[in-house]
């Protein structure tokens, strides 16, 4: 990331819960993305919808820069790709609510995306669903998945994918 790059207090604040979180090891990259962007959606200082949902925006690519720049070799994409899906999933939470006419009307939607995310493990089996679901539509019948690496999230997109197409996976590493 640029060091002339001019972070709003939100997004500072974003970035900071985004590494926190990361860095515990009950924590997956989406759980730690959704921490980041709910400390963004109440310290944000937007004071139009447009503004917010630009500042959201620019919030999430800074969390996938942050990401990219601490990713480890092996699995760069991996995270990258839950990463962004958390940022939909987010963004579609509170977008869910509807067309908020003015800003007053924002903390009580902030609030109600607060309390759905629920606890950490809650979370985590949350957008591991929603991920799988989005994933869904990059899916076709009879398609050839070449897996490489394990996580709950790989899992829940082969499942989710399997009961809708036929597919052949070939998986080229194994645990002992």
């Amino acid at each position: 990331m640029g060091e002339d790059r001019k972070l709003t207090q939100a997004q500072k604040e974003a970035l900071e819960v985004f590494a926190e979180w990361k860095c515990r090891d009950d924590c997956s990259i989406g759980t730690a993305t959704m921490q980041g962007l709910t400390q963004f959606l109440n310290a944000t200082k937007a004071s139009t919808i447009q503004g917010l949902t630009e500042e959201y925006k620019k919030t999430a690519l800074l969390l996938e820069e942050f990401a990219l720049l601490d990713a480890s070799p092996a699995q760069p994409v991996s995270g990258v790709i839950s990463l962004r899906s958390a940022c939909q999933v987010m963004y579609k939470l509170w977008s869910q609510y509807g067309q908020i006419q003015d800003m007053r009307e924002w903390k009580d939607t902030v609030m109600n995306v607060i309390n759905k995310l629920g606890s950490p493990q809650e979370q985590t089996s949350f957008q591991n669903e929603r991920i799988a679901e989005n994933f869904g539509s990059f899916v076709r019948d009879n398609m050839t998945v070449l897996l490489h690496g394990y996580s709950s999230v790989t899992i829940e997109v082969l499942k989710h994918a399997a009961k809708k197409n036929l597919l052949t996976v070939y998986v080229t590493e194994c645990m002992p």
